[in-house]
């Protein structure tokens, strides 16, 4: 008889959305073992078992998501939308110049800015990055001179900090909300956590055993993604006293 034993779970010290991603992790690595290694019936039944509970846990945290989506969420992207709007309509006032500098700065950003199409009319998160990407462009070395020809230089300073307040208070909601203590989350989380043990108790008593060499595998698997979650605990709360200190 081997003599393995998995490392201790994190799974009690992650986030709901930590957690749903730290079991979901398990299936796809296990499941891209394919069915010429999957074998094992009683395996494939927990397997399914929790992806189907993980499913439903999924539709959980997006209810509960779309829940953080305030009035006050609603607003801050309302006045970034329309900083993103201010800054295509000073940059159209040049359109009738005829300085040939004011033209060729013109064309310049309206190609920066064309592949993005209607940013305020992207989902929350697109419109996110899309700003992000448009703000940093034309703050680069390459497109100053150009914002600052045709006078752009405090909308672009404006949008910039409109959606880092957005997107600050929005993450803030989402995990706020993503955390929230529901009776849904609750049991669901209990749930699988139940037959997430299982899985594991299952696979270190087949791997003990020796029985094939599947179970191997598997514990391998399951005792590698234990040990990149708890390091990243481990960083995350090494980090929580240096950010302290330094507020």
């Amino acid at each position: 008889m081997k003599n393995v034993k998995l490392s201790a779970s994190p799974a009690y010290l992650l986030t709901n959305l930590e957690f749903y991603e730290f079991v979901q992790s398990h299936l796809i690595r296990i499941q891209e073992l394919g069915e010429t290694q999957l074998t094992d019936e009683q395996l494939k039944t927990l397997l399914a078992t929790l992806t189907g509970l993980l499913g439903d846990l999924s539709k959980v945290l997006v209810h509960i998501r779309k829940s953080a989506i305030t009035e006050e969420i609603t607003t801050l992207d309302q006045a970034r939308d329309n900083s993103m709007r201010a800054l295509l309509r000073a940059l159209k006032v040049h359109e009738l110049a005829t300085d040939q500098t004011v033209l060729h700065a013109l064309a310049e950003l309206q190609a920066l800015l064309k592949p993005y199409g209607n940013v305020p009319r992207l989902t929350l998160e697109a419109e996110t990055s899309a700003i992000e990407s448009i703000t940093t462009a034309m703050t680069s070395a390459r497109y100053t001179p150009l914002a600052t020809t045709l006078g752009l230089d405090g909308y672009v300073t404006r949008l910039k900090a409109d959606n880092a307040a957005f997107s600050t208070r929005y993450n803030e909601r989402t995990v706020e909300y993503i955390d929230k203590d529901t009776t849904d989350m609750r049991e669901l989380r209990s749930s699988i956590t139940g037959y997430y043990s299982l899985l594991c108790d299952y696979v270190e008593v087949m791997a003990r055993l020796e029985t094939a060499p599947l179970f191997s595998t598997v514990f391998t698997i399951i005792d590698t993604i234990r040990g990149q979650y708890s390091a990243q605990q481990a960083r995350s709360a090494a980090r929580k006293p240096n950010e302290a200190n330094a507020g």
